[in-house]
């Protein structure tokens, strides 16, 4: 069950579902967000979070309707870990693993690093919850981040790999990738290690 990012758009990953398919062995479903592709509404942060639990819970209706394997695996990718993170927090018995790739444990940090105006003090609090959150998580995690990644600096995949509460989590940081190359820049690494993290999580 895959969250993409604020550039994209769930029909994007068209193309790249068989790779997930034929090399990982898995199905890929992708939610869109309110406001992009064919989705109505206008995307908040907010309705990112609240709207990932019945996303959650009509995909595992819908697998176990079509009598497939009810494991979920929730992986987000950039704006997509936060609806990813939330929903390991929340859900740890229905979500076999956790994967975050080029992602951030807490929109306030890019909202500091980009400069945008918002009070320190409320930044620090959303900060601190979101810090929580993390710590909540127990699920096995893999944790994906480009090494020269310009937008979401690789700090925080340090920091999640850090605070995730989870026992089972590893690291990998792509040499040489930025924040949209992750993928291209090793192809064969990034979906062996999915590969390998999701025969492990089993």
């Amino acid at each position: 069950m895959f969250f993409h990012g604020n550039g994209e758009v769930a029909s994007d990953y068209i193309d790249i579902a068989p790779y997930f398919f034929r090399l990982c062995g898995v199905n890929l479903i992708v939610a869109e967000f309110r406001g992009y592709g064919l989705s109505n509404g206008s995307p908040t942060f907010a309705g990112l979070i609240a709207d990932a639990h019945p996303i959650f819970r009509g995909v595992a209706k819908e697998i176990s309707k079509r009598g497939c394997r009810e494991d979920i695996w929730v992986m987000g990718r950039s704006m997509g870990s936060v609806p990813a993170l939330e929903l390991a927090a929340n859900h740890p018995q229905g979500i076999q693993g956790l994967i975050i790739e080029s992602g951030f444990p807490c929109a306030s940090r890019l909202v500091r690093r980009l400069k945008l105006p918002l009070p320190e003090a409320d930044l620090r609090l959303v900060e601190d919850e979101c810090i929580q959150k993390l710590r909540r998580i127990t699920v096995p995690a893999l944790i994906i981040h480009g090494e020269r990644d310009s937008l979401v600096n690789p700090e925080e995949a340090y920091t999640i790999n850090r605070e995730l509460g989870s026992v089972e989590k590893r690291l990998i940081i792509i040499p040489h990738a930025d924040h949209n190359s992750v993928m291209a820049e090793d192809i064969d690494g990034y979906f062996q290690a999915i590969k390998d993290f999701i025969t492990c999580s089993h």
